[in-house]
């Protein structure tokens, strides 16, 4: 590509969150413009439009102008794109690259990251370019990982972290992670509070109930364990099936970024040893490669430990029958059997509609949840 007298120019500024480094004006849409038709003057060129998105994250390349930049680019009303630097275009190392060093080349279009001195006609002035690229891709995970640690601690010592306050609720004057009473919204929430009152059950009724219903699924353990074994096993198995098929997708991409990064971390070190990466960029990308790899293997072991979870063994159905087994006989309910056994009880809105109150009870048991729920009818 030659050097041309003029060019027709498309301006692209970008700005989100992420960007907020301590220094927010001057990365401030209206100083990015600014500081680029101020260069596409003293050019001397021509300025044909501007493109702006506020408010898109930098990882992300389905932004609206940036999308009409490229249809801009197709239809040849532009020949030039400049940026104020490299990271306004894209903190996607592989992404930045593709347009740098591809698409815009391919089109005949000249990109100028201003800040960067980077220019795809000056090949020379563009050595640094990639080991930027990855900067700016590694910057915005960090940031995320930093406040993302930041809202956990401050969650730890009961501060309020939401962006609005519960209904019947609001943030404190004074201190925005301290929650108040809104006592117009508390009144009304006191009202709700008293319609839900229909799902009030005595004690006695509750215990008697779920006592009742222990013995049915003990009985049902002891009298049809071989029949009842192969319906959980089916049953928990097809449930399972979809989280199952989620879970193993999510462990083949970490496995296979995992392989990306220890092919490029040899590469950075041969590089190294050649002579070809200095010292000061060699630490701060192996850095960053260490930093993901670390994350991708808590990763993967989270992942193991939920498809672990999800393997239903006619082991695992055999204990729960035995454990099941050993309350046909029991006579009352205390914490720990209820811990031991069961996750929930729902309780429905009490019913008038034969005359008589009426309310629905769903137990939830460890494992199984409430799958017995129709073969405990035919038994009890």
């Amino acid at each position: 590509m030659k050097l041309q007298n003029t060019h027709d120019v498309g301006i692209y500024c970008r700005l989100s969150r992420d960007d907020n480094n301590g220094n927010l004006e001057s990365m401030s849409i209206g100083n990015q413009k600014q500081m680029l038709m101020d260069y596409v003057k003293e050019k001397g060129w021509n300025l044909r439009d501007s493109y702006i998105d506020d408010g898109y994250s930098g990882t992300n390349f389905d932004r609206p102008d940036f999308k009409r930049l490229l249809r801009d680019i197709s239809s040849r009303k532009i020949d030039c794109v400049i940026t104020k630097d490299l990271s306004r275009l894209g903190r996607n190392y592989a992404k930045v690259g593709y347009y740098t060093e591809e698409f815009f080349i391919e089109q005949g279009v000249r990109f100028i990251a201003v800040n960067d001195s980077f220019d795809t006609m000056r090949d020379e002035e563009n050595e640094i370019a990639p080991f930027k690229n990855v900067l700016n891709e590694w910057y915005p995970r960090d940031i995320s990982k930093k406040v993302r640690q930041v809202k956990k601690s401050s969650a730890r010592q009961g501060k309020f972290m939401g962006s609005q306050a519960p209904y019947g609720y609001k943030k404190s004057p004074e201190n925005k992670h301290v929650l108040i009473i809104d006592e117009p919204a508390a009144d009304i929430m006191r009202q709700i509070f008293q319609e839900y009152t229909q799902h009030y059950i005595q004690e006695n009724t509750l215990k008697t109930f779920v006592l009742n219903d222990i013995r049915i699924h003990a009985k049902l353990a002891n009298a049809e364990r071989k029949r009842i074994a192969d319906q959980l096993v089916a049953t928990l198995n097809h449930s399972h099936e979809k989280e199952t098929r989620g879970l193993e997708l999510q462990k083949r991409e970490a496995d296979n970024r995992l392989a990306v990064i220890s092919s490029n971390i040899k590469s950075l070190y041969d590089d190294k040893c050649l002579g070809k990466l200095p010292e000061s960029i060699f630490k701060i990308l192996l850095s960053s490669y260490i930093l993901e790899q670390t994350d991708l293997e808590d990763k993967l072991q989270t992942i193991q430990q939920q498809l672990n979870n999800r393997e239903c063994s006619e082991l695992e159905i055999e204990r729960w029958l035995q454990l099941i087994g050993q309350y046909m006989e029991i006579k009352d309910l205390d914490r720990p059997t209820v811990m031991e056994l069961i996750e929930s009880i729902t309780i429905s809105e009490a019913s008038k509609a034969t005359g008589k109150r009426t309310q629905e009870i769903t137990i939830q048991y460890r494992f199984i949840g409430n799958l017995l729920a129709n073969t405990k009818e035919d038994i009890a």
